[in-house]
């Protein structure tokens, strides 16, 4: 029996690893997922959201609950995150497992590796609103999240505006984990380009496992990435 921690990605929520969590306990794996600050459930204001707060939630998260041998598994933006989660609870955490997941060396941003055409949305978005937040339409998420999910609308539904604070903090730490570490790669990604996602995995030492899949494979293909993180 393996326990498993999840953090979503940008706008998403806990609720996104519903599938896979469904799936791993059945196979009689512990699962939980958590929602970061000012996502999903929660309710911080997201002018104050940084990465540090979401270092922080999992942190806390993992201390309350004292757990052991996490194998801890995050999702695109979540990757800025884990790292640090990683060496800060070295001895609680067993294992890293980024899934289409932001890699950052010491100095860099997750802005930057943002398709030029979705910075000047970006920008233009968080221009519009009141918490220095991105709130994307539906005909953006289809495209880029939810390409191959079987009902888009509703997961578009659950979505939540996502502080803009974390994707242009500046890395200040080495992104290798002192754990086992593994990098699960999208082929149809359109968030973050397969060939991003390759140098991520080689910033970590390691090579990609692959799934065909666009960049929301927990909503998309939860069976083929629970047997992927299990090891099955």
């Amino acid at each position: 029996m393996k326990t498993f921690l999840f953090i979503h990605g940008g706008a998403h929520g806990a609720w996104c690893w519903g599938l896979v969590i469904d799936e791993l306990e059945r196979l009689g794996h512990k699962a939980y997922a958590i929602d970061m600050p000012g996502s999903g459930a929660d309710q911080a204001p997201r002018e104050t959201v940084n990465v540090r707060m979401c270092i922080d939630r999992i942190i806390e998260w993992i201390d309350a609950e004292n757990l052991s041998d996490v194998i801890l598994v995050g999702h695109s933006l979540a990757g800025v995150y884990m790292p640090t989660v990683a060496q800060e609870r070295s001895k609680k955490i067993q294992e890293v497992i980024f899934v289409a997941g932001a890699v950052l060396s010491k100095g860099e941003r997750l802005f930057d590796f943002i398709p030029e055409d979705r910075q000047v949305l970006y920008e233009e978005l968080v221009s519009q609103s009141s918490d220095n937040s991105l709130s994307w339409s539906f005909e953006v998420t289809k495209r880029v999240f939810f390409a191959d999910v079987d009902n888009p609308e509703a997961a578009h539904a659950k979505l939540t505006p996502q502080a803009l604070n974390p994707y242009l903090e500046v890395a200040d730490t080495s992104p290798v984990c002192p754990q086992k570490t593994r990098y699960i790669l999208c082929r149809d990604d359109t968030a973050l380009l397969p060939r991003t996602c390759e140098d991520f995995a080689q910033k970590l030492g390691v090579t990609p496992e692959y799934i065909d899949s666009g960049h929301d494979v927990m909503l998309s293909r939860p069976d083929e990435l629970v047997r992927v993180l299990s090891g099955a």
